[in-house]
C-alpha cells in the first residue's frame, strides 16, 4: 500500500516510529464552516465527506464505519427545539434477552465499498466499534447502571459479554468479506473529570475478559485498536496497556496533566488530544496558536502523539481559531531523527 504522507504519519505514530511531524487527526467532527473552507462544497454530513476532508485537512485517516449494540437510550425535546439525552431504558434479563442485532451484511458491503475507495486515496481506514461499559452506561442510564453494578452484578456483567460478542460477530464478519479496515477505535466513555464512573476493580469486572476476546481478534489479524474515553484516566491507561491497545484519545485538558500522562503511559500508548474545545472556541486565534504550540511541545517529544481536540470539532468553533491550531502544527510539529521537536 502506497500512503499519502499524512497517512504515513498516523501510521508511524500508531506504531511507535518516529515519522517527520505530529499527524493532526481528529476523532469527532461537526464544523460546516471548517468543511466548506478546506473542502471548498457545503457540508452535507453525508459520504464521501468525510473522505474529502481527510484529503483536504491533512488527516492520515478516514472513518468508513460505525457498529454498536445498545439497549436503548431516551431523548427528549429542549426548550430549544433541539434533542438531547435523557436516560436509558430498565434492563432485565427479559429485555437482555430480547435486544435485537441490526443486519450485518449490508452494513459490511458499506464499510467493504468504502474501504476499497479510502485506500485508493491513500489513507488508512478505521471503523468504530462501541465499547460494552459505553454501551451500558448509556443505554440503561448512568444511575440505574451503577445501582445495578451492585443490586445485580451477574445481569450487567451478562449485558457486558452480549455487547462484547456482537463486536466479534462484526469483526468476523469484515475479516470474512476481506474488509477488515486498518485500525479499529473503541468508542469507550468510562469516566468523570476525577476518575472512572465505576471503581477501577468493578470495571475490570465488568469488562476485562469479554473486551479482551474481542481485542484476540484484533491481534491474530495484526490490527492496531484505539480507546476514546473523556475524563480522568490513571486507572484506564493501564487497562489499555494491559489489553495491548495502540492509541488512547482524548487525554482531556480539564482532567488530565499532559505532561503527566505522557511521561508515565507516553512509552507504552500513542496519545491524541488534550486541546480544550472551550478553549479552542472562546480564545482569540493568537491565544490558541501558543497554547496549541505548548500543547504540542509536551506531547510530543519521543513520538506516539497526535495533535487533536479533547473531543469533537463541533460548530461554535470558529474558522479562524481552528486555522490557528493548524499553523501550530506546521510551525512546531517537526521532528528531528531522534524524537526531539526540530525547533
Amino acid at each position: 500500500m502506497s500512503w499519502l504522507p499524512q497517512a504515513e504519519r498516523l501510521r508511524k505514530v500508531i506504531y511507535g516510529e518516529i515519522p517527520d511531524r505530529v499527524p493532526n487527526f481528529e476523532f469527532f467532527f461537526d464544523n460546516p464552516a471548517i468543511f466548506e473552507y478546506y473542502v471548498g462544497r457545503p457540508y452535507t454530513r453525508q459520504w464521501p465527506d468525510q473522505l474529502d476532508l481527510a484529503l483536504s485537512i491533512g488527516w492520515g485517516a478516514c472513518p468508513v464505519g460505525h457498529f454498536g449494540l445498545i439497549l436503548g437510550y431516551r431523548s427528549a425535546t429542549a426548550s430549544d427545539g433541539t434533542d438531547h439525552y435523557a436516560g436509558g431504558t430498565e434492563l432485565t434479563w427479559k429485555t437482555l434477552e430480547e435486544m435485537q442485532e441490526p443486519a450485518l451484511e449490508p452494513l459490511v458491503e458499506e464499510v467493504a465499498a468504502k474501504n476499497e475507495q479510502v485506500h485508493r486515496e491513500g489513507l488508512m481506514s478505521y471503523i468504530w466499534l462501541l465499547h460494552c461499559f459505553h454501551s451500558a452506561a448509556t443505554g440503561i442510564g448512568l444511575g440505574n447502571f451503577a445501582l445495578l453494578c451492585y443490586d445485580d452484578f451477574d445481569l450487567v456483567h451478562a449485558y457486558m459479554q452480549r455487547v462484547e460478542r456482537f463486536n466479534q460477530r462484526v469483526l468476523r464478519a469484515l475479516i470474512n468479506a476481506g474488509a477488515l479496515p486498518d485500525m479499529v477505535f473503541f468508542d469507550a466513555d468510562c469516566a468523570y473529570k476525577n476518575g472512572l464512573m465505576v471503581r477501577p476493580e468493578m470495571y475490570r469486572a465488568l469488562v476485562y475478559e469479554a473486551t479482551d476476546q474481542t481485542l484476540q481478534i484484533l491481534r491474530e489479524q495484526g490490527r492496531p485498536y484505539c480507546f476514546h474515553s473523556d475524563g480522568k484516566m490513571d486507572d484506564f491507561y493501564p487497562i489499555l496497556i494491559e489489553w495491548g491497545a495502540a492509541g488512547a484519545h482524548s487525554v482531556e485538558a480539564q482532567a488530565n496533566d499532559l505532561g503527566e500522562i505522557k511521561a508515565r503511559f507516553g512509552d507504552k500508548l500513542a496519545l491524541f488530544g488534550n486541546l480544550d474545545p472551550v478553549f479552542l472556541a472562546r480564545s482569540t486565534p493568537e491565544e490558541v496558536e501558543a497554547g496549541a504550540e505548548q500543547m504540542i511541545r509536551v506531547g510530543a517529544p519521543g513520538g506516539r502523539y497526535g495533535a487533536a481536540v479533547n473531543t469533537i470539532v463541533a460548530d461554535y468553533v470558529p474558522l479562524e481559531n481552528y486555522l490557528a491550531f493548524q499553523r501550530a502544527i506546521e510551525r512546531v510539529g517537526w521532528y528531528n531523527p531522534d524524537g526531539t521537536l526540530a525547533q
